[in-house]
């Protein structure tokens, strides 16, 4: 053997050896290294002087790493040492590199972390000392480099659980897989199908619930795709910050599936890898993208507006969203689930029967993968635990008995639990130094001396393995269930950890927060503890996490401002507002009061960009106020904004008449909204005008036109409404042909309110197609962005749902209503008064549904829960909801005559009527449908049951109707 070849040879053995060493594998092989051929051929070829340099660096970290290696890993890495020919492969094409970073996340342990930390950065400098100008040595050091970047960005998330090492929590989450892979055949199939099912990008996003098996999901199916010669791995945490030249490293294999945990966090890394994805589909590659995440939300919402090519492809027909099933509904599979799972603990365990029977397996909780094991684990220790909160209590009462065994000496089980509490609140904590600070914080902990703080922390470390050299609570629903108890015990656990916390430390407290306010609403009360007095310091990262998390901290941040807000700090939020956010509504409404009460607070005179701002601002807050269903005071902030832009656009017309044409749109909306209807007509037909004077013929005529048309038809101008609509599509369609992701949204309203004309005017089949034509775009819309697009998907399948009734298509109709009504009851949980009018308006249709299928029993429940909330509504709101509060008891009507139940069907068809006659009698042309439908039903009714109609109720409305004989009287509103 040539000294060059041996060179080579005993570089490839050196440089794999380091490359697991660097890559986190905690080994001996230094050690091998010491009295081995390929260190002495290189020694001797550095010389003496590098050989003592070498020989110091190397003696000292195996001393650091001696301790804590395991037999199992030693002979691993003797394994690793045998490899031959890496050389060669790396210089055969950059595939290798791949392929040995693959190797490396297999052998990737818990003291990854100590060895990045303390090992890494001395070898790392022990590399430069090799020679330079040897060319094998130096396509070894190229491959050693960019296997060791692969390796920092993708891991395949397997850690062995040892008894006595590791808590027993680590037995329920995914990354120990202590329980073997269980059930969900059609999603691997499905998985394997879409992997294979050409296309070179392809991205999902898989949603649910916590503790529903998303991870243990993606982690079987990584190890399956590397069995077919896939690199399918997750990414770690740590890459989110990587340069460039990491991420086209990592995107060069031909076959790519990335699963990214977290991707609500995580938004950054997902916008760079989208960001690259078309270079490496250009280069041939695949690549496929899986983002999980607790639910899709603003988060979703604002990766499909982004830019630079990414919300192309988050929108595009290469996206597909999915919500992850329960792993089964079968009591008798659960059992078996169970059965397994309750093996495999009690091996590890090291437990012998008999166990504990299992409980009632048909709950709905039982659905989640997590308390199904956590039933498993304590039947295991001979506990029978039926509800869900119980078995988290039991299974931190197991943890709270290894806290007090494993404690330092001096230190309680609650001091443990509060300092587990205060890394489950970090997320995790990259240091050993760092975490010794955020424990020493703790209340418990305070005036205990360093080296015990020291000790608690390193007992954390070692239970607790993960990303950090500190790391919380897992599985997260544990984790949560363990912070919510810590604060109730001391409530000054919550503010200890945030008057201490770091901007990332704070984001993921607030984060862990709300999920445990989703999970329990009484829960809530800790978001406020948290954000109260912090407002400032914490609005931008409370506002980040309502839109990656969702309610309610958005709810809770708003109250607080309206406490605690400033104009100055509203300035800094404004900017920060998304688009179009549910989570943040409220928010939205307190920060731009707030904003708009500084603007107004100006000094007079007050500049013109200035009178500006403040027009623009009132515009913002009477549609703010009007999301979450403040009527009047969106009203309000709506003439203000078109007053101060009709004096604008009198000193500066071609500036400011658009605005102005803006500012009328919108407060014609808002009277609408309360049933103003005339003077909501005035504004629509004053903003339609200026469009036209202006010759704006594209969206924003098509904006006005769509609110003239809802005007016109609450007057009963129908004719006239149908040919506004239909000119208003046109334009929508037109535009939304050339840029479907902008406006198909806007083509949608545009053909609901085309349906709806159309159906007034008899035309039910041409309704029905245009109907079904905006449910399908708007399904497609919601799909993508399901926050923003679900509330107009509920209220156009009750557009259609009507059209199909209208045909006799009872049972389709009934799917539609139902599936409309379940959203708006979701919504209105949330926002009640934003959605109850919706919820009543949804409840009537299903009632006249049901009615006409002849399920009068389910349609008078229905029908009677509308009335109640439309008894409500009119009450705060008679001119908005008193018309609708008359037809809900005329479906109420219908539903008791069903019944049988003439004299109480009686009573509400005479209410309706007398409701609706004082609006008919002000405005016949608007309501001349409705009043003679009920006019007509009171009147049959009276003489089925023999009697009397009431003379001075219909005389009135008979000379009405007389009047208006020779004028068409047009049809209802979208219900029946």
């Amino acid at each position: 053997m040539s000294k060059d070849e041996a060179i080579v040879k005993w570089g490839t053995r050196l440089m794999t050896a380091l490359v697991g060493t660097l890559a986190g594998v905690p080994t001996e092989a230094l050690t091998l290294l010491l009295g081995s051929e390929a260190f002495g051929g290189l020694r001797d070829w550095l010389g003496d002087r590098q050989r003592q340099q070498w020989e110091a660096m190397i003696a000292d970290q195996v001393a650091t790493l001696k301790a804590e290696v395991s037999e199992e890993v030693i002979g691993t890495v003797q394994r690793l040492l045998l490899t031959e020919g890496f050389a060669e492969r790396v210089r055969a094409g950059a595939t290798d590199a791949h392929a040995v970073a693959r190797l490396i996340d297999e052998q990737s342990g818990s003291m990854a972390a100590h060895v990045r930390e303390s090992a890494a950065p001395v070898l790392a400098s022990m590399i430069t000392a090799l020679p330079a100008n040897q060319p094998d040595l130096e396509a070894l050091l190229a491959g050693y480099r960019e296997a060791h970047a692969l390796a920092s960005l993708v891991e395949y998330r397997r850690v062995r659980w040892h008894k006595g090492l590791h808590a027993e929590t680590g037995l329920l989450r995914a990354d120990f897989a202590a329980v073997g892979f269980q059930g969900r055949e059609e999603e691997m199939a499905d998985i394997a199908a879409w992997c294979d099912g050409g296309g070179q990008f392809r991205l999902r996003l898989y949603t649910g619930a916590g503790g529903m098996g998303k991870t243990r999901l993606w982690m079987h199916a990584c190890a399956e795709l590397a069995e077919q010669n896939w690199r399918a791995g997750f990414l770690k945490a740590e890459a989110d910050g990587s340069d460039p030249a990491t991420w086209d490293a990592l995107l060069r294999p031909e076959r790519l599936l990335l699963v990214i945990d977290y991707a609500e966090t995580r938004r950054d890394a997902v916008t760079a890898l989208l960001n690259r994805a078309d270079a490496m589909v250009q280069r041939g590659s695949t690549l496929r993208l899986v983002l999980l995440a607790r639910g899709t939300g603003d988060w979703w919402q604002e990766l499909g507006d982004a830019g630079g090519g990414v919300g192309d492809l988050v929108r595009g027909p290469a996206s597909h969203h999915t919500e992850i099933a329960p792993l089964t509904m079968e009591p008798d599979r659960r059992r078996v689930y169970f059965d397994e799972a309750r093996q495999a603990f009690a091996e590890l365990l090291e437990v012998e029967g008999p166990f504990a029977d299992p409980p009632d397996l048909s709950q709905g909780h039982f659905e989640r993968a997590l308390y199904l094991h956590l039933a498993a684990l304590a039947a295991v220790h001979r506990e029978t635990i039926e509800s869900a909160s119980d078995l988290l209590e039991f299974v931190l009462g197991r943890e709270s008995d290894l806290w007090r065994r494993q404690a330092p000496a001096g230190l309680s089980t609650q001091t443990m639990a509060q300092s587990a509490a205060m890394a489950t609140l970090a997320g995790r904590v990259e240091t050993k130094g760092n975490a010794t600070v955020l424990i020493a914080s703790a209340p418990l902990m305070r005036g205990q001396p360093a080296d015990r703080v020291g000790q608690a922390a390193a007992v954390l470390h070692r239970l607790y393995p993960g990303p950090g050299w500190l790391n919380g609570l897992q599985p997260d629903v544990i984790g949560e269930h363990l912070v919510a108890r810590e604060v109730a015990a001391d409530l000054a656990l919550l503010g200890a950890f945030l008057d201490g916390a770091d901007a990332g430390q704070a984001h993921s407290a607030l984060t862990v927060l709300t999920r445990l306010a989703q999970r329990d609403s009484g829960q809530t009360q800790w978001l406020d503890r948290a954000l109260s007095g912090r407002v400032v310091r914490l609005a931008k990262i409370a506002m980040a996490a309502a839109v990656e998390t969702g309610d309610p901290i958005g709810r809770v941040l708003a109250a607080l401002l309206a406490k605690e807000g400033t104009a100055d700090l509203a300035a800094k939020l404004i900017p920060l507002l998304p688009k179009q956010s549910v989570a943040l509504r409220e928010t939205k409404l307190e920060v731009t009061r707030l904003h708009l009460d500084g603007l107004r607070a100006t000094p007079k005179p007050i500049p013109l960009k200035m009178r500006q701002d403040i027009a623009g601002y009132a515009t913002n807050l009477a549609n703010a106020l009007s999301e979450l269903g403040h009527r009047e005071g969106a009203v309000e902030a709506a003439e203000e904004s078109e007053r101060a832009f009709r004096s604008l656009a009198q000193d500066h017309p071609e500036e400011m008449r658009p605005h102005h044409a803006l500012s009328l749109n919108n407060l014609a909306n808002r009277l609408s909204d309360l049933g103003r209807r005339e003077e909501a007509l005035e504004k629509a037909e004053e903003a339609v005008a200026i469009r036209r004077d202006l010759a704006a013929a594209g969206p924003d005529l098509a904006m006005s036109l769509n609110t003239l048309v809802r005007s016109l038809s609450d007057l009963g101008r129908r004719e006239e409404a149908l040919e506004k609509a239909e000119e208003a599509s046109l334009i929508y369609r037109d535009l939304a042909a050339a840029r479907p992701d902008t406006f198909r949204p806007e083509l949608a309203t545009s053909l609901n309110n085309l349906a709806n004309s159309l159906s007034d005017l008899g035309r039910r089949e041409e309704a029905l197609e245009k109907a079904e034509e905006l449910v399908a775009i708007q399904r497609d819309l919601a799909v993508a962005r399901p926050d923003a697009f679900q509330p107009d998907l509920a209220g156009y399948l009750n557009t259609l749902a009507n059209r199909l009734s209208d045909l006799g298509r009872g049972d389709e109709a009934l799917e539609k209503a139902e599936e409309a009504s379940l959203l708006y009851r979701g919504l209105a949980a949330a926002r009640p008064d934003a959605f109850r009018p919706d919820v009543a308006m949804s409840l009537n249709n299903l009632a006249n549904i049901l009615s006409h299928l002849g399920r009068h029993e389910e349609a008078l429940e229905k029908a009677e829960e509308a009335v109640a909330i439309r008894r409500d509504l009119a009450a705060a709101r008679p001119d908005a909801f008193r018309p609708y509060l008359a037809i809900s008891l005329g479906a109420l009507h219908r539903v008791l005559q069903g019944l049988g139940r003439t004299d109480d069907a009686l009573g509400a068809i005479r209410e309706a009527a007398e409701i609706m006659s004082n609006l008919f009698l002000a405005n016949p042309r608007a309501f001349a449908r409705w009043m003679q439908m009920m006019a007509t039903d009171y009147m049959e009714l009276c003489e089925e049951t023999g009697v009397e109609p009431d003379a001075t109720l219909l005389g009135p409305i008979a000379e009405a109707f007389h009047a208006l004989e020779r004028e068409a009287t047009g049809g209802a509103t979208d219900e029946s």
